[in-house]
């Protein structure tokens, strides 16, 4: 097996973050980053970078309570 690069690592990462906004709409940040650094270690900080890049692509939008959720197709 190959050796991973940081681009397949952070993919890999992002894709964890969308499945557990798309299991649970309406997550807030503080629960994605503690269940993202059980699933893999990365930091508050990191986690928070990466949920602001869904935000700013539009794969992710925050809803009137503040939590996240997947983007539809339409929006």
């Amino acid at each position: 097996m190959p050796p991973r690069d940081g681009a397949a690592i952070r993919k890999e990462r992002i894709q964890m973050t969308l499945e557990i906004i798309r299991k649970q709409p309406g997550i807030h940040i503080g629960k994605i980053q503690i269940r993202m650094a059980l699933k893999t270690g990365l930091t508050e900080k990191r986690v928070a970078q990466y949920v602001r890049q869904l935000v700013r692509g539009g794969v992710v939008v925050v809803d009137k309570n503040g939590g996240f959720r997947l983007a539809d197709k339409t929006e």
